[in-house]
């Protein structure tokens, strides 16, 4: 399952808050190697394959950390890369996007320009653990989604047992105000607005 697709337009956010901060391009790639979010030189690239392109991303999948690329061509990561003689990059930093223990996709910085780079490394460390923790928030909310995913579920199931009860359920939060009624209630007592505070007896009050 390609996770980071359903929270699509937060990846592409974030990519460009990034790029903004850094200086440098972003690109962010999913669990099948396809880039779903780019900046700069790499946002016409956005959703093609990267299969045969990311050598350094293979290996932040296989290891589930951050390579750092200060020389490319010349680093030992690249040397079994079948596109180091065309590659064009002056810097590179891959980080893995982990969600319950598997990565579930990429975010890397990517720079082409000599004069950036320099810039780059004035700040490097700093940057570096930005991005991580950039990776570490799209994870939480790939998490948030599912959560809520899970909770609507929950509630459907809560509602559909509690509609086949034949007793008035009625649901209320601490300032009294009703979170949930069952169809029996709504049929007894028509609709109610579940914002409005109810007061609750016991039946024995009715019977003073």
């Amino acid at each position: 399952m390609n996770f980071l697709n359903f929270i699509l337009s937060d990846v592409k956010k974030y990519s460009e808050v990034v790029s903004k901060v850094v200086n440098i391009d972003v690109e962010v790639m999913d669990s099948s190697f396809v880039r779903i979010a780019g900046t700069g030189n790499l946002e016409e690239k956005v959703g093609l394959s990267m299969r045969k392109e990311s050598h350094i991303y293979h290996q932040v999948l296989k290891y589930k950390k951050t390579i750092i690329i200060l020389n490319p061509r010349k680093d030992p990561h690249c040397s079994n890369c079948p596109n180091k003689s065309l590659c064009k990059e002056e810097l590179e930093i891959s980080t893995p996007i982990i969600y319950q223990d598997e990565v579930i996709g990429v975010i890397g910085l990517i720079c082409f320009e000599k004069n950036k780079k320099y810039d780059f490394f004035i700040k490097k460390d700093l940057y570096i653990q930005f991005l991580e923790q950039i990776a570490e928030f799209i994870s939480y909310k790939v998490y948030v989604y599912f959560s809520s995913l899970q909770l609507k579920r929950d509630n459907e199931i809560l509602n559909s047992i509690i509609d086949r009860v034949q007793d008035i359920i009625i649901l209320t939060n601490r300032k009294n105000q009703i979170e949930l009624i069952n169809k029996k209630g709504l049929n007894v007592l028509g609709k109610i607005d579940k914002n409005e505070k109810i007061i609750l007896k016991n039946s024995s009050s009715f019977l003073n």
